[in-house]
C-alpha cells in the first residue's frame, strides 16, 4: 500500500535529540513512503524552504518555542495549510498539536490524524501530578485523532487511570535504538586526545536539567574519587543545571576528575558513549521518569556498557538486576555503592557487558516501524 504521511513537530528536525521522529521517519521514506515533516526551524539556519534529509522532506517553520502556544499552533498550522500536497496521515506529537493536523482536514481530503504520545503531561508550574484538570488537553487531542500512539503501555495505563484516557485504536510503538549506530567500537583515538587512556571512565550522555537531580550522581561520584585516583567522570550534554553541577564540583574537590564536554551533536554521541567504561542512567523516582524509559539506557546496552540504573518501574522494565544491568537506589550511597562495585568487580562488568547488546536487539528501530508503526497506520487507512 502506497501513501503519504506529514509528521508534526514543536522541536528541531535534525539538532534535537529527539530521536524517534528522525528515526521512523527516514525508515518509512526507505520503503519508499512519501514521508514529510513540520518541524521547528533550526536557530542557526536562516533557510525555510524545505530540505531533503535521507528522503524525507523536511518543512522548518519559524516558531517561537517547542512549546505549545497560540503562535507556534498558528504558525504551524499555516505552515501545513500552505503545503499544495493532500497527505494520507497526519502523525502529531505533543499535547494539542493534533488541532494543527485538523485545519489540514478540514482543507483536504480529510487525513487521518494520528495522536502520538512520548511522555506523560508533566506541568512545570507546581499543579499537581493527580490533577485530572491539566489533562483535558490530552484528551482533546485524542478526540481529534482517530488513532493515539502510546509509547508504552506503562504510560496508556497511566492516562487511562488519571483521565480516562481510552481511545478505540491506539498502539504502542516504544523507544528503540539503532543498532547500526549504537555498538561496541575502538575509540582510543578519541580516549585519547581527551587524556583518558589509563583512567576508569564513568559516563553519563543526556540533558543536564534540575528535574533530573544529577547532584546525587556527581557526590556518589566525589565520594568514590576521594578513594580511587584513576577515575573520571565524563558528562556529556547541556541544560540548566551544568553551571551548577560545574561549581559543585568544584565545591567538592573533583574538579580535576570530571570533565563537562557541554552539548554533544546526535551523530557523535555513540563514540563518546564508547569511551565509558561504565554508564550511568540516574534519573529520580518521579512520575515522568516511572511510566516512562530514557533512551540512553537503551543506547548505553547497545554499545555493550555495564551500566547503573536507578530503581524506576521503568528501568526495572528494561535491567535484569545483575543480568544486563545494576539496579540501585536514588541516595547519594547507593549509587555510590553501585559503582563501587562495578570498578572493584570485573568480572561482574564483563558479564553485564556481554548481556547488554542482546537485552536490545529486539528494540531496533527497523524492527519496531515494521511491526508496531506500519501496521497501525494500515489499519487506520483501512
Amino acid at each position: 500500500m502506497s501513501f503519504s504521511v506529514c509528521h508534526i513537530h514543536r522541536k528541531f528536525y535534525t539538532s534535537t535529540p529527539f530521536a524517534y521522529l528522525r528515526q521512523i521517519t527516514q525508515i518509512l521514506a526507505s520503503y519508499g513512503i512519501n514521508v514529510s515533516v513540520i518541524s521547528r526551524k533550526e536557530e542557526k539556519n536562516n533557510v525555510s524552504e524545505c530540505k531533503i534529509v535521507n528522503g524525507v522532506k523536511v518543512y522548518p517553520t519559524n516558531i517561537p518555542s517547542s512549546f505549545p502556544t497560540f503562535s507556534s499552533l498558528f504558525k504551524l498550522s499555516y505552515r501545513l495549510m500552505s503545503l499544495p500536497k493532500k497527505f494520507d496521515i497526519l502523525h502529531c506529537y505533543g499535547s494539542l498539536m493534533p488541532l494543527v493536523g485538523l485545519t489540514k482536514r478540514l482543507q483536504s481530503n480529510n487525513p487521518k490524524i494520528v495522536f502520538d504520545i512520548r511522555t506523560v503531561p508533566v506541568v512545570p508550574w507546581g499543579f499537581s501530578a493527580t490533577n485530572p484538570g491539566k489533562f483535558l488537553y490530552y484528551k482533546l487531542s485524542s478526540r481529534i485523532s482517530v488513532g493515539t500512539i502510546f509509547i508504552s503501555e506503562t504510560v496508556k495505563n497511566y492516562l487511562s487511570e488519571v483521565c480516562s484516557l481510552s481511545p478505540k485504536k491506539y498502539a504502542i510503538v516504544p523507544t528503540g535504538v539503532n543498532l547500526a549506530k549504537f555498538k561496541p567500537e575502538n575509540v582510543s583515538n578519541l580516549k585519547n586526545e581527551l587524556g583518558l587512556m589509563d583512567k576508569f571512565v564513568y559516563g553519563y550522555a543526556g540533558a543536564i536539567t534540575y528535574q533530573r537531580h544529577l547532584q546525587t550522581m556527581v557526590k556518589a561520584f566525589a565520594k568514590l574519587a576521594r578513594a580511587k585516583k584513576k577515575v573520571t567522570l565524563l558528562m556529556c550534554g547541556s541544560g540548566s543545571s551544568l553551571p551548577y553541577l560545574k561549581n559543585l564540583a568544584k565545591r567538592l574537590g573533583i574538579e580535576e576528575k570530571t570533565i563537562f564536554l557541554g552539548f554533544v551533536e546526535f551523530k557523535k554521541i555513540h563514540k563518546f558513549m564508547n569511551i565509558f567504561d561504565v554508564g550511568l542512567n540516574y534519573v529520580p523516582n518521579t512520575l515522568e521518569y516511572n511510566v516512562q524509559p530514557p533512551t540512553k539506557l537503551y543506547q548505553y546496552l547497545a554499545c555493550g556498557l555495564p551500566t547503573i540504573s536507578t530503581k524506576t518501574r521503568a528501568n526495572q522494565n528494561i535491567i535484569q538486576q545483575r543480568e544486563n544491568g545494576l539496579l540501585c537506589g536514588f541516595n547519594v550511597s547507593s549509587f555510590y555503592e553501585a559503582m563501587r562495585e562495578l570498578l572493584l568487580d570485573t568480572h561482574l562488568r564483563r558479564t553485564l557487558s556481554s548481556n547488554a547488546r542482546t537485552s536490545v536487539a529486539h528494540m531496533n528501530w527497523e524492527r519496531i516501524v515494521k511491526e508496531r508503526l506500519l501496521p497501525f497506520y494500515r489499519k487506520l487507512l483501512g
